[in-house]
């Protein structure tokens, strides 16, 4: 079995196995770098396929590859071009040069590459079924099914069929699965470190029912629904009787209880049914996940494992306060160009907070499309682009990334390497950005993050389950009020990180948490919060107090704590405060605080936001959401929040659509600059003029991130063009032309 050790800020993550007889088998995270024996890799890799990249093409593409600054290489293993027919396998390029996965690990091990391998079973990758079997689903029983008993789809991308999604748990697939695995491990444990160079394996690609995000999508596979869902029901509430308590039904036994087909739900405990089978949804992903871990770890592959978080707008799997139980996987999401830039940095920052490693396991170098010659005329890829997303990367917290097709293939264009080696037009930004990342010491960078946004995983599948029944406020309260404080942070100027509060162990780290706030939490949960606010951790809390717990008993740990009770009635309201009126849609109105308490928004004789302490710890609780969507006055009043709590950060733009972002260590420190006004990452196009430039200032405080100099330097990354200043003047500011879609990372360096 794996061990996992964890540290709220020095991030370390060891994996050794209990079979290994030497000291260099142990593979450790520290400090955002790969430990793979004695050597150090910054964890920056190169994604080539190597079944769509002629074999005669490889050395090639590994020279320009290593040229580029890269140690690692990543690529994907499609089960159905290895498993030809049910029980007949070929690795070893056979029947067809695509499959000779050996020689391509030889030869990356040659090149002194360690590698990344991502063996599925679902690849997706615009890839025939994401790289399942036909096989596999010609016993229907394989097949995950939809409520009216039919085979669920997966979603077919740029003209590549996606095939059927598995039953993750069926006994079937996983036999299935099992036999594969056990050929698969044959061939490829003599390459796992320390025999080889594979050191990172990952588990499917964003495990998600192949992207069936709808709760009510399935899976409603006989067995799932007749004896794996009743089993969880079971798990989680111990006794028939505690669920009937719960749900207010008389159900004599778990085995009789059908799962939710459609949303329903009216009253509280007709809620819990739907938000349980969103719950049960979370906990399938994790524990079949949980099982390819197994399989593998069973098989002498004694590798790290990695998973991506799967997004569908604001929610995402898994659960981590479920999954992180199996102490063997780094958890890491990924990105593109067509996220919208707030949601792509909030994802970034959700996997770089706390002691989490901040890891993109595809960050894309180019688009796929059914067509590339077309999607290239249409939407081609520029270095800007490139440049623009990794900038916004890693401000968000980001520590390393899997340039995904760096090398080119089929449905996909703007690659860094064509498919026969040739350089493309992002293939210097990326060998330059490789080149400074060693020479600044990217690894000891620290981010100046104080705050954090809390999740809660209960609103999380509120937001699933959409805007209906009893608590249909919850995708506005967690999804879009959410989104829009990150986005006032960003605007002016506070790093942040996204934290989970059912997973509290980083949560100390912060001087101040925003947190949502719903009609019902857990008890645990609850305690969590009052004990953070005892301990010195200051709270912005948003939206209504809760007075029950999960299974909608009472419970008001917090209201008593605070001394704070709330209404449900959602309206928009005129809200009066110190930094003047504003607009606001409230979910209720305050109608209990303690007489000590502050006044901080109010319309008419109703009170809308209060701040009071506990101990020498302030708090403050609004009924709505305090992001001000660029109305000024809004605005301030949430700075005014930030500054009660003696929040200050070192860097300052004077357009709010600029992003400025700094991370330092103890002598140098970097200054991330992003115009984020462009509706997705990869946003406006290089048709952008200096006509559309405009002056902006920005300014970054060395002295309060503990920089001391007389003059220094700003080196632009990409560039080396150098703004030289003294600190004194970069703290009064200095001007910059920025155009909508330009980036900037300037090495603050010595002068």
């Amino acid at each position: 079995m794996f061990g996992l050790a964890r540290c709220s800020r020095r991030a370390i993550i060891a994996v050794t196995t209990s079979s290994a007889k030497d000291s260099r088998t142990a593979l450790k995270i520290v400090d955002g770098k790969f430990i793979i024996g004695k050597e150090e890799y910054l964890p920056f890799a190169a994604e080539m396929h190597y079944f769509r990249v002629s074999k005669r093409y490889w050395s090639i593409c590994f020279e320009r590859i290593r040229k580029a600054g890269f140690r690692i290489i990543s690529t994907a293993v499609p089960w159905n071009l290895h498993e030809i027919n049910q029980g007949e396998f070929d690795f070893s390029g056979r029947t067809d040069q695509s499959r000779d996965l050996v020689v391509f690990l030889e030869l990356a091990r040659e090149f002194g590459f360690k590698i990344i391998l991502k063996p599925g079973p679902w690849i997706w990758m615009q890839w025939k079924n994401g790289g399942i079997p036909d096989f596999v689903f010609r016993h229907p029983e394989t097949a995950a099914k939809d409520k009216n008993g039919e085979p669920i789809s997966a979603p077919s991308d740029a003209g590549t069929s996606g095939g059927l999604t598995p039953s993750y748990l069926h006994t079937r697939y996983q036999i299935l699965l099992r036999h594969y695995y056990s050929v698969f491990s044959d061939v490829v444990k003599n390459y796992i470190y320390p025999r080889g160079p594979v050191f990172l394996i990952e588990l499917d690609y964003e495990p998600s029912f192949c992207h069936n995000f709808d709760p009510y999508s399935g899976d409603y596979n006989e067995y799932v629904t007749q004896s794996l869902y009743p089993k969880f029901l079971d798990l989680r509430y111990e006794s028939i009787e505690e669920l009937n308590k719960a749900y207010k039904s008389k159900y004599k036994d778990f085995t009789g209880i059908e799962p939710p087909v459609e949303f329903t739900a009216r009253k509280p405990e007709e809620y819990i049914v739907h938000a349980d089978w969103v719950a049960f949804r979370e906990y399938l992903v994790n524990r079949f996940c949980d099982s390819v871990a197994d399989l593998l770890s069973t098989m002498e592959m004694s590798a790290m494992f990695s998973r991506a978080h799967a997004w569908s707008g604001r929610y995402h799997f898994p659960d981590l306060a479920d999954a992180i139980d199996a102490e063997r996987t780094i958890f890491t999401t990924n990105l593109s160009f067509d996220f919208p830039l707030q949601q792509m940095t909030d994802r970034a920052r959700s996997v770089g907070g706390g002691g989490a490693f901040g890891f993109v396991s595809n960050f894309p170098v180019g688009h796929s499309s059914s067509d590339p010659e077309v999607g290239e005329q249409f939407r081609p890829v520029s270095d800007r682009e490139v440049k623009r997303l990794l900038i916004a990367s890693l401000a968000s917290g980001v520590k390393g990334m899997n340039f995904n097709m760096f090398v080119g293939r089929d449905h996909w264009y703007g690659a860094a390497l064509s498919p026969e080696g040739t350089i493309g037009p992002s293939y210097d930004v990326i060998r330059r950005f490789n080149a400074r990342l060693a020479e600044i010491q990217f690894d000891t960078m620290r981010d100046n993050a104080k705050v954090a946004l809390v999740r809660y995983r209960p609103y999380l599948r509120g937001i699933a389950l959409g805007r209906r029944g009893p608590f249909a406020y919850l995708p506005d309260l967690a999804g879009h009020d959410f989104e829009m404080i990150g986005s006032e942070l960003t605007s002016t100027g506070f790093d942040y990180r996204i934290q989970e509060l059912t997973v509290p162990e980083s949560l100390g780290n912060y001087n101040v948490l925003i947190v949502p706030l719903a009609e019902f939490m857990s008890a645990a949960a609850q305690t969590t919060l009052v004990e953070l606010l005892k301990s010195g951790v200051g709270m912005i809390f948003y939206g209504l107090m809760p007075l029950l717990d999960e299974r909608m008993h009472s419970c008001d740990i917090l209201a008593k704590a605070l001394g704070v009770r709330t209404t449900t009635e959602a309206k928009i309201y005129t809200i009066e405060s110190n930094s003047g009126e504003f607009t606001a849609r409230a979910y209720g109105h305050i109608r209990k605080f303690p007489s000590r308490a502050k006044k901080l928004a109010k319309s008419g004789t109703r009170n809308f936001g209060v701040s009071g302490k506990m101990g020498q710890t302030d708090w403050h609780f609004l009924t709505f959401g305090p992001g001000s969507a660029g109305n000024p006055i809004k605005g301030s009043f949430f700075s005014s929040m930030l500054n009660d709590h003696k929040l200050t950060t070192p860097v300052f733009s004077s357009d709010n659509r600029v992003m400025v972002t700094m991370h330092s260590n103890e002598k140098r420190g970097l200054l991330y600059i992003v115009e984020s006004s462009a509706l997705v990452a990869g946003e406006p196009s290089s048709r952008d003029t200096s006509d559309d430039a405009r002056p902006v200032v920005i300014r970054a405080d060395l002295a309060a991130v503990g920089i001391k100099a007389k003059r220094i330097k700003l080196v632009e990354f990409f560039s080396e063009q150098a703004i030289r200043v003294t600190p004194t003047e970069l703290k009064n500011g200095i001007s910059l032309q920025v155009r909508p879609g330009d980036s900037f990372l300037y090495y603050i360096d010595r002068g």
